[in-house]
């Protein structure tokens, strides 16, 4: 959802029927991992900031152990 547009945490919860705290939790994580970044702020009616969410650019390649570097049979 996030790599088409930017959205709230309210807005991702009502979007999956997730709850608000376990959305904000996860957003927490994906954005110190640098998958997740605020794209914009604005003032709500409360005059509150919503902070927008956006998905980073970023590339993800899962490998097989056998095919690790890390795995004890490479390093023999």
């Amino acid at each position: 959802m996030l790599f088409n547009e930017g959205l709230t945490t309210l807005q991702i919860a009502e979007k999956t029927e997730i709850s608000l705290q376990l959305v904000k939790y996860h957003i927490i994580k994906l954005q110190d991992l640098g998958v997740v970044k605020i794209t914009k702020i604005e003032k709500n009616s409360k005059s509150q900031d919503m902070k927008f969410y956006s998905a980073s650019k970023f590339s993800m390649v899962i490998v097989p152990p056998k095919y690790s570097e890390n795995t004890k049979e490479s390093k023999e």
